[in-house]
């Protein structure tokens, strides 16, 4: 039977949606940027290997 709250379950839906989009972007950033990091570490380490 026809509720009426279709337009309400079609922006609940849209909401969650976006967040774990939004959730997804994050921790691509993330993951983007703990993997320059470790590049960055590693070039620094290896520059300072005679330096000891």
């Amino acid at each position: 039977m026809f509720t009426g709250t279709v337009i309400e379950d079609l922006m609940t839906i849209v909401d969650q949606t976006c967040e774990r989009s939004e959730e997804r972007t994050e921790q691509e950033r993330l993951a983007y940027w703990y993997a320059v990091s470790r590049r960055e570490l590693a070039q620094l380490e290896s520059g300072l290997a005679g330096v000891a």
